[in-house]
């Protein structure tokens, strides 16, 4: 018990003393890992689906001003569909551009962030996928270059421009940010 205890503190006084690296020049590498549930009705004469998605996500970016920055994500998709027509299951990745944009100033351990982002895929069997989405979220920084976050995603998705799905998605992710060298 008394480790844990020790354990806890440390960490605190680490968080507490701590400011991120979100500034011009840095890197940051991580991602996150989202669920999801969402209900789908593509018109009048389908039935309703709907499905449950786990999330991966890897992502790089730069930052090209303070508290800014723009990247590359990868999200790795697992899906299952339950309908009136039967169940399946999906697997899929997309890629796509993302900016981050920080609030609050660096010197914080705590901030809030912003996080509009694109992806595009095509699957084995031509279907085009594409999705829109906004991603905020509060970050806490254990040290000058680990952020621990929590977010709430909302996406738009057009399957070959036929159908739309609207998916909130709760993540929790983890992000390091590497300091330039001077």
């Amino acid at each position: 018990m008394k480790t844990i205890k020790l354990l806890f503190a440390t960490t605190l006084l680490f968080a507490l003393t701590s400011n991120a690296q979100i500034t011009k020049g840095n890197w940051m590498v991580g991602g996150s890992a989202s669920f999801s549930s969402s209900n789908t009705k593509a018109d009048v004469n389908t039935s309703s689906t709907k499905s449950y998605d786990v999330n991966l996500n890897p992502e790089i970016g730069y930052f090209i001003i303070n508290k800014l920055s723009g990247g590359l994500r990868l999200s790795l998709i697992n899906s299952s569909f339950k309908s009136d027509q039967g169940n399946s299951k999906y697997s899929n990745t997309e890629i796509g551009p993302f900016v981050r944009y920080y609030f609050l100033n660096a010197e914080r351990n705590t901030n809030v962030f912003l996080e509009p982002s694109y992806n595009f895929t095509t699957s084995k069997n031509n279907n085009k996928e594409s999705t829109i989405a906004t991603k905020g979220g509060f970050v806490v920084f254990l040290n000058s270059s680990v952020g621990f976050e929590v977010s709430l995603e909302y996406l738009i998705e057009k399957f070959n421009n036929v159908s739309d799905t609207n998916t909130i998605k709760f993540g929790i992710g983890v992000q390091v940010h590497l300091e330039k060298q001077k």
